[in-house]
């Protein structure tokens, strides 16, 4: 008899890769600023330092900035009880075409950080993540940090969760679990 494959949809900036203690290193370093990820509040971290958009997009066009990013805590224990536990991890990430090495750099960080997952599909910033969580058939979970993926999850049927990051405390839009870390998601299944 055939065994049925679980399929886990993860994140990886600020799910996996702490994306948001380097963004705010740099934009402190710009602005004169002493902020901390904590200031954050919503998504669009450029405006706490008074800066403009396109020093985001200048920061991402650099040269192997993600792989500078460490793991989050508990990132890499939670990635292999999910595989234990018989998940295809399958990461959708929105980080597009930001810099040439993109694909290739972020493949290395996993490599370079011992964590496991079975595919990574890359997307544009302004794509919704939906059309290929829903490529993999009927996953089991979506793990974002970001409330507008989780609802675009699950207004196509996919079960949500949150993992918690300042810019998400708060948003009363989302109706779902939320994780502190990915040892915390695995222990959910």
């Amino acid at each position: 008899m055939d065994k049925k494959i679980r399929i886990g949809i993860i994140d990886i900036d600020d799910v996996l890769a702490d994306f948001g203690s380097f963004i705010v290193e740099e934009l402190n370093q710009l602005s004169g600023t002493q902020l901390t990820k904590e200031a954050y509040i919503h998504h669009d971290f450029y405006k706490f330092h008074d800066l403009p958009v396109s020093v985001m997009g200048d920061i991402l066009r650099r040269e192997s900035i993600y792989l500078r990013l460490k793991p989050l805590d508990k990132v890499v224990e939670g990635m292999y009880l999910l595989k234990e536990k018989g998940f295809a991890l399958r990461i959708v990430t929105a980080r597009g075409k930001s810099n040439s090495n993109i694909e290739e750099d972020t493949h290395q960080w996993f490599y370079d950080n011992n964590i496991p997952y079975d595919s990574i599909d890359f997307i544009d910033y302004h794509e919704k993540k939906s059309e290929y969580y829903l490529k993999y058939g009927n996953p089991e979970f979506v793990v974002d940090d970001r409330v507008y993926n989780l609802l675009d999850a699950q207004s196509v049927g996919v079960s949500t969760y949150c993992l918690k990051q300042p810019w998400n405390e708060y948003d009363i839009n989302y109706k779902g679990p939320r994780v502190s870390n990915l040892l915390e998601l695995a222990d959910n299944f």
